[in-house]
């Protein structure tokens, strides 16, 4: 049990820089995100239309950012290499952001949201939060 406590206590502070991923990476350039994570491997990749998007890689996890035309990011994906404490990471969204509906959360100034892609689940970050676009996932 006591080692459940601390790999659980792990977890939350490893867990409060995930979410603090938002803040770094939404309304950035390309050159203030490599700024923030100077450390990691970034890789830039052709994206959907003239838009690329960059990724940046962890020990065990990967965050995409999607750019608009004004080279600033708008939307950022946080994906897991192990889904096994999942469920701990939503009980630490549920503690420390303001809930907006099951799976979405405020921190700071944006929004997470936990969603799915077939057996997949990934954190997404965005400024604006629509109820309308949940209904699709």
């Amino acid at each position: 049990m006591r080692i459940l406590k601390k790999k659980i206590a792990e977890l939350e502070n490893d867990f409060i820089s995930f979410i603090q991923y938002g803040r770094l990476i939404l309304n950035c350039t390309r050159a203030e995100i490599r700024k923030n994570f100077p450390k990691n491997r970034i890789t830039i990749l052709p994206g959907l239309d003239s838009n690329e998007l960059m990724e940046i890689r962890f020990e065990d996890r990967t965050l995409s950012c999607l750019f608009n035309n004004n080279n600033t990011c708008y939307s950022g994906f946080l994906f897991l290499d192990n889904l096994e404490f999942l469920d701990i990471y939503k009980k630490i969204c549920n503690n420390l952001c303001r809930i907006v509906v099951s799976d979405v959360w405020r921190y700071d100034n944006y929004y997470i949201e936990l969603r799915s892609h077939k057996a997949d689940f990934y954190f997404a970050f965005c400024l604006q939060y629509n109820s309308y676009d949940n209904l699709s996932h």
